[in-house]
């Protein structure tokens, strides 16, 4: 993985804490040069770095993997008017970067790739600095920042099995999205975005030039992601993960290595499809089989509708909060000391259907979720180990 840690300062910068520097060594991250005092940048042993001064003065620095960077930096030729005139344009760069900046008339810039392959992580100070990382934990080097869990995004991880950027699972702390950046004056701060893709109605070139030049663009976009000896992919046996699997594969003397996921499932299932491709390149295949894990989970959370959705040609409507409720069920309700007397006071119109199971109402869902799992995820935090 590769590490970086910085800071935006404010105009009224302060020099760094022994705090802050102690905590950088253990997390393997040392300081920079390249901006000198007016922009703190500390990077790991596996981060390559390269920088590039417009005429204007402007200094950005590319940040990646070694042959991702040293590409990135060829490719910018022309000034832009995305970044101040940086002869830098993030959107004429291939292949997973961060890049920081610092511009002639003191902005400063941190943002990622078009698609979001390296991850970039905000927060502020009291002072005003902006302190980002490549990863959460980092941002815990400095000792302004501190990790209090949201319970919104508590709610959007169980609802949409993710946290939607620029939300994170702690208050406070953002995540930059793919395709933006993030300027800092010195007291206030925009996320901007550089690049959106462009869908054209009619092909600028002829359908067969473009259909002869798909695998060699695969191709080349695999040789670019780095494959060296443990490198895989993830194949499903459909179109897309098939050509990424036989362009790897092009790529080596040895088998590449596969993955794929199967479900026991009958007519979701497409291992025989990923293994007749698998087959047909010589890969070194891998398959994971994922059964039902319900009856094994702590907590199931199941919305039960309390109208008639038989027929969906009348029943065309999801039904509301007002017409269904949330079946609560606990495996083993003394695990997280589980307070039902409790949790029927605060949640109104509950009541338990079994000794482990309380059914309330489905407008309640959030709030259930918020003072069932907050705790919960707060006890693993505190009990979790580095």
């Amino acid at each position: 993985m590769l590490s970086i840690f910085g800071m935006l300062h404010n105009n009224e910068r302060t020099s760094h804490s022994a705090e802050l520097e102690s905590a950088l060594e253990k997390a393997g991250v040392r300081p920079t040069n390249f901006f000198g005092n007016s922009l703190f940048l500390a990077l790991g042993e596996h981060c390559t770095a390269k920088s590039i001064v417009a005429d204007n003065g402007t200094k950005t620095v590319i940040l990646g993997h070694s042959s991702t960077v040293l590409q990135a930096a060829d490719e910018q030729t022309e000034p832009t008017a995305h970044l101040s005139g940086s002869i830098f344009d993030p959107a004429n760069a291939n292949g997973p970067l961060t890049f920081v900046q610092l511009a002639a008339d003191g902005r400063r810039t941190i943002g990622v790739d078009r698609f979001g392959q390296h991850r970039v992580v905000y927060s502020s100070t009291a002072s005003g600095e902006i302190v980002f990382a490549s990863e959460i934990g980092l941002l815990g080097c400095h000792p302004d920042i501190s990790f209090q869990l949201d319970n919104q995004a508590i709610y959007n991880y169980l609802f949409f099995h993710a946290v939607p950027s620029p939300g994170s699972i702690y208050k406070g702390i953002s995540k930059l999205p793919p395709a933006n950046m993030l300027e800092y004056d010195g007291s206030r701060h925009r996320v901007i975005r550089y690049w959106a893709p462009r869908f054209a109605n009619k092909l600028e070139e002829p359908l067969a030039q473009k259909t002869e030049a798909v695998v060699p663009t695969v191709t080349d976009a695999v040789r670019r992601c780095g494959v060296g000896i443990d490198t895989g992919a993830f194949l499903s046996g459909g179109l897309d993960s098939s050509t990424v699997c036989g362009a790897l594969q092009s790529l080596r003397s040895e088998p590449a290595k596969a993955f794929s996921v199967g479900f026991a499932a009958e007519g979701y299932d497409e291992i025989r499809f990923a293994e007749a491709v698998a087959r047909h390149f010589g890969l070194d295949h891998y398959v994971h089989y994922i059964t039902p894990q319900f009856s094994r989970t702590d907590i199931n959370f199941q919305r039960v509708p309390t109208v008639d959705t038989s027929n969906p040609f009348i029943a065309r409507d999801i039904p509301t909060p007002d017409e269904s409720f949330v079946v609560i069920r606990f495996r083993d309700p003394r695990k997280f000391d589980i307070d039902f007397p409790y949790l029927l006071s605060m949640l109104e119109s509950s009541f338990m259907s079994r000794r482990n199971t309380i059914v309330v109402p489905a407008g309640k869902m959030g709030f259930a979720m918020e003072i069932i799992l907050a705790p919960i995820m707060q006890r693993l935090l505190e009990n979790r180990t580095d």
